[in-house]
């Protein structure tokens, strides 16, 4: 067979552990008890195959004796004991920093996410209704961290040899004393460690170098700083640390990993690993979305501008996406040196991608790049686009500029597509269960409120919109015609009008 037409990619399935049941042999309604399985995958990725063609660095990762890039990544399934008894779908989320969410956010579960006992698993609300629940580890760079899941991906090589490039570093430290250690995402080039440290209080004041003697590798993934005079600079300053780095990860593996994944728990692979989804008397799931916060939602939306939603057959990998909390931005994965973990806040790292255009989901026109490009338009020229629900906060609004979701480049209103909603959960935050130390540095009192009941009230929307064509709730937003999305001197302006 042509390799660039197979789509047997799952090479390997290997289940470590089964917990049948699982939360301590809870039931949940008609669907009954749950199980999980633990294993690993591997998988292999053509370099040449027209799909995986803008994934980063992938024609200089090392192949195997087929000719393809081999990679490894960790899975956990969660089903029902009775397959018979679930419902149609696949529900894939995309794993953040290496932990599962989906039980937390949705189900509202504060327990562990090894689903032993009765609390692991919430309200049980996604159980109640019958989802086959699927995790893939994608983050390479996290290590050897207990409890999470992780992928093994190749480094990229010149030639056999080493490939090296400019690495950058930025550092926030708080803790007190005239040094600070560091981690840093690839290992120097350079045994000696030679780079160049600046320090500035504010993103965009001029950088102040300091003396080589400032900066001190200790090993491949850790580095020594001295901070600068502390009458110029408190413990917010930021350090860039900028070096030659080497053994650049292929990152944006983790696109066509997720992809071929989730086809495979979801189709099957013809002639090769079996889906352990299917059973003599179970069919394979006819449905599946892929869900993701914060981290993972910028990731769901790098996935579909990648276009990867279309597997190597040609169909939909998911009917449906719902990113969650992620605002308008997307990801520092799919590029040389990228460093996955990594995103842009208030104070620090702005100068990283993962902010760039296009924002939304229409095609738009960004008068700055001159680029004219929106989210989906890949998948739309596949005929694999998915249905997308996109939820976000208030706290998003302001940390991850929702409102490029909704306008254009220049602060006008966009009409958004009949194939996406957008909501906004206002007065809601990021984040779902106050710790003892939230609690305690918080100047005000936190809004207990989380966004849990409204996602799971989409997640059944999205899945009568696939099902049944049922339309779910129009987009709910701010809008410049409306005078609820107003930039930040209106805001003032209205401030002042009202006494405020």
């Amino acid at each position: 067979m042509d390799e660039r037409i197979d789509r047997r990619r799952i090479r390997k399935f290997v289940i470590v552990e089964q917990l049948s049941p699982a939360f301590g042999g809870r039931s949940f309604g008609n669907v009954g008890q749950y199980e999980s399985l633990k294993g690993y995958v591997v998988g292999e990725v053509d370099p040449h195959h027209p799909l995986n063609a803008g994934i980063a660095l992938l024609d200089k990762a090392e192949r195997n004796a087929r000719g393809l890039v081999e990679y490894k990544a960790d899975v956990t399934i969660l089903q029902p004991v009775d397959k018979t008894r679930r419902n149609n779908w696949l529900f894939y989320e995309v794993l953040n920093r290496g932990d599962k969410r989906a039980l937390e956010r949705l189900n509202g579960s504060a327990g562990s996410r090894n689903f032993e006992d009765l609390e692991d698993a919430g309200n049980g609300h996604l159980m109640r209704q019958g989802y086959t629940l699927a995790w893939a580890g994608w983050q390479s760079e996290l290590g050897p961290v207990t409890g999470l899941m992780t992928a093994r991906f190749p480094v990229a090589r010149e030639g056999g040899r080493p490939m090296t490039g400019l690495s950058v570093e930025e550092f926030i430290n708080e803790d007190d004393g005239t040094c600070f250690i560091g981690q840093i995402t690839y290992p120097p080039a350079d045994a000696r460690g030679v780079a160049t440290l600046t320090v500035r209080q504010r993103q965009a004041d001029p950088r102040v170098a300091l003396p080589a003697t400032h900066v001190r590798f200790l090993d491949d993934r850790r580095v020594e700083i001295m901070r600068g005079p502390a009458e110029l600079f408190d413990k917010g300053a930021i350090y860039e640390l900028q070096y030659e780095a080497k053994d650049p990860i292929v990152c944006g593996l983790a696109f066509a990993a997720t992809r071929d994944i989730g086809s495979w728990l979801r189709y099957g692979e013809p002639g090769g690993i079996h889906s352990p989804l299917r059973s003599d008397d179970a069919v394979l799931p006819a449905h599946a979305m892929i869900f993701g916060v914060s981290q993972s939602g910028r990731f769901v939306r790098d996935f579909l501008y990648l276009g990867l939603n279309e597997d190597l057959a040609g169909r939909k990998a998911f009917d449906g996406a719902m990113p969650a909390v992620c605002g308008s931005r997307k990801t520092f994965i799919n590029f040389p040196f990228g460093q996955p973990g990594r995103f842009q806040r208030q104070h620090e790292d702005h100068c990283f991608p993962g902010d760039q255009f296009p924002f939304t989901y229409v095609k738009i026109h960004d008068p700055i790049s001159g680029k004219t490009d929106g989210i989906l338009e890949r998948a739309l020229a596949s005929g694999t686009c998915p249905k997308v629900m996109h939820l976000d906060t208030d706290s998003d609004l302001w940390a991850a500029r929702f409102s490029l979701l909704v306008t254009d480049c220049e602060g006008n209103d966009i009409m958004l597509p009949p194939y996406v909603r957008v909501y906004l959960g206002s007065g809601l935050r990021h984040s779902v269960h106050n710790s003892p130390e939230e609690k305690r540095r918080a100047k005000s009192t936190i809004n207990e409120l989380d966004y849990g009941w409204l996602g799971r009230a989409l997640v059944e929307a999205m899945r009568r919109w696939v099902e049944e064509g049922i339309e779910p709730p129009a987009s709910q937003y701010p809008t410049v015609a409306s005078g609820t999305l107003v930039s930040l001197k209106g805001e003032r302006e209205l401030s002042a009008c009202s006494g405020l």
